[in-house]
C-alpha cells in the first residue's frame, strides 16, 4: 500500500476512534447525573463517516471543547447539571463573552445554547437533553433540517431576530416576540413533540471583539409526549436495531 495512503487511512481511523471515545465519556458523565445521553445508535458512526475531512476535524475539535467544559467543571467540584456554572465555563473555555444581563436569565429548568452565526450549535446546557432524543453524533453531524420540523413561519420570524442580535446594535439581551410554538422531533428513537418559547437571545463577543460569529438563546421547553422509564427502553431497543440494519 501506498505509504501516504495508509498514513491517511490511519489518521482517519485515529479521529474516528477519538470522536466515538468522547462521545462515550460524555455519556459517561451524564449518567453520574441521572441524564440520559446516547452517544451514538451505531458504533461504525455512519453520520461521522460521511463527513468531509476537514469537518470530521472540526466537529472533532468542537465536542473535545464541549467534553473538557463538563470535565473541568465537575473537576471544580459542580455538578454539571447546574446551568450558570457550566455556562460560565462554556464562555470562558470557547474564549467568548456574553451580554453583561445574560446570566440573570439563566435557570437550571431552562435550555441554555450557544450557535455560531451559521445556526451550529457549539453548547447546551444539560436541560437540553432532557429534552432532546437524538445521540450526540447526530447533533454535531447532521444537518438541524434532517432532525427538526418547526414552522416555516417560526422559522422566518427566529432568522429575522436572530439577525438583528448579529448586527452589533445589542448590548443587552434581546428580548423575540415569537411566542409559544411546536418543534418536532424528526428522526429520533422517542419522536419528541415539544413546546418552545425563546424566552431571550443574546450577542456574544469573540476574543477580537467582534459580535457577528456566536449568539446565546435561552428557552422554555415542555415535552407533549412525555414516555415512562418503560417506554424510553422500549423504544431505544427498537431504535438502535433499524439503525444497525440501516448501516
Amino acid at each position: 500500500m501506498n505509504t501516504a495512503l495508509k498514513k491517511l487511512e490511519d489518521n482517519n481511523t485515529h479521529i474516528m476512534n477519538r470522536f466515538r471515545m468522547v462521545c462515550e465519556e460524555i455519556a459517561n458523565m451524564a449518567s453520574q447525573e441521572n441524564v440520559l445521553v446516547v452517544p451514538y445508535s451505531n458504533p461504525s458512526l455512519p453520520f461521522y463517516k460521511l463527513l468531509e475531512p476537514h469537518k470530521r476535524q472540526e466537529v472533532l475539535e468542537s465536542i473535545e471543547i464541549y467534553a473538557s467544559i463538563l470535565r473541568n467543571t465537575l473537576q471544580a467540584g459542580h455538578q454539571i447539571s447546574e446551568s450558570k456554572q457550566l455556562s460560565w465555563n462554556a464562555f470562558k473555555m470557547m474564549k467568548l463573552k456574553p451580554t453583561s444581563d445574560f446570566f440573570n436569565h439563566i435557570a437550571d429548568h431552562l435550555v441554555v445554547e450557544i450557535y455560531t452565526s451559521t445556526g451550529i450549535q457549539v453548547f447546551r446546557n444539560f436541560k437540553f437533553f432532557e429534552i432532546c432524543s437524538y445521540t450526540l453524533e447526530d447533533l454535531y453531524c447532521r444537518p438541524w433540517f434532517e432532525l427538526y420540523e418547526r414552522d416555516s413561519k417560526v422559522v422566518e420570524a427566529i432568522g429575522m431576530h436572530v439577525g438583528q442580535v448579529l448586527s452589533g446594535k445589542q448590548i443587552n439581551c434581546y428580548f423575540p416576540s415569537i411566542g409559544v410554538h411546536s418543534l418536532n422531533e424528526i428522526d429520533s428513537p422517542f419522536k419528541y413533540k415539544l413546546e418552545l418559547e425563546i424566552d431571550c437571545l443574546a450577542p456574544v463577543t469573540d476574543e477580537n471583539g467582534d459580535t457577528s460569529g456566536y449568539f446565546a438563546a435561552i428557552e422554555r421547553v415542555n415535552i407533549l409526549n412525555k414516555l415512562t422509564a418503560k417506554q424510553k427502553n422500549k423504544f431505544l431497543e427498537s431504535y438502535y436495531i433499524e439503525k444497525q440494519q440501516q448501516y
